[in-house]
């Protein structure tokens, strides 16, 4: 179900369009442009076909950072009168509410496999070790995601109260990762082999290209920013 979320952009052409978005609301610097790059990015929400309750509900979790930064930058505004402290206050929520969205947008859009590939791709790393890195960064997320399943069986039995006591337990921690991901690694070249790795020349790997979408929205994105900026 998670999978149809994922649109076809490329992560780097979202990365771009964002970029661009924080860059005008950053260069602009007023909370007019503020409240623009926060309606743009309200209008990349329905991509991520997230609810709105569910987007309410981050923003109550981030509410006390929203507050406290806007409230603190509103109140050096006042002290140094330099400008109008509740603009200040309101153009900072902005800019806090747009970074939620932006971040909303890409990580439920994106496909974290989608992600490290088109790093790949663009990078113009060479095909074998493309590969590699690809299957060591599926073993790292399986790696790291066992890891936080045995700090929380370990809090729930009490056997540690923070994360850093599991430093004395790092021999058997690590014994029980490696059985882990070595277990991983044999499921995986099993399957590697069913299907017939290396029997055809790359019919086990998928390239993330830039295409012409990408490379329209990117264009705009930019030109559209420097033309804001220049204006």
């Amino acid at each position: 179900m998670m999978e149809m979320r994922f649109s076809r952009i490329d992560p780097l052409a979202k990365t771009i369009l964002i970029a661009a978005a924080i860059s005008v609301m950053t260069y602009k610097g007023t909370l007019t442009y503020a409240l623009y790059v926060y309606v743009f990015s309200l209008v990349l929400i329905p991509l991520s076909r997230l609810s709105l309750l569910r987007l309410l509900k981050i923003y109550l979790a981030f509410s006390p950072f929203i507050v406290g930064l806007s409230w603190f930058n509103a109140y050096i505004a006042l002290i140094t009168a330099t400008s109008n402290p509740i603009e200040v206050g309101f153009m900072v929520a902005a800019r806090i509410l747009s970074l939620i969205n932006f971040s909303v947008y890409f990580s439920f859009t994106t496909d974290p496999d989608d992600l490290v590939l088109s790093l790949i791709h663009n990078a113009k790393i060479p095909y074998q070790y493309a590969y590699a890195l690809s299957i060591a960064y599926l073993i790292l997320v399986k790696l790291l995601n066992y890891y936080v399943e045995v700090l929380h069986s370990l809090k729930g039995r009490l056997a540690i109260k923070w994360d850093f006591e599991a430093l004395k337990l790092m021999i058997p921690l690590t014994a029980s990762m490696l059985a882990y991901v070595s277990s991983y690694v044999d499921a995986l070249s099993a399957s590697m082999e069913a299907r017939g790795f290396g029997l055809s020349d790359r019919s086990y790997w998928r390239i993330v290209k830039f295409s012409r979408l990408d490379t329209t929205i990117s264009a705009l994105a930019l030109i559209a920013a420097a033309m804001v900026m220049l204006w």
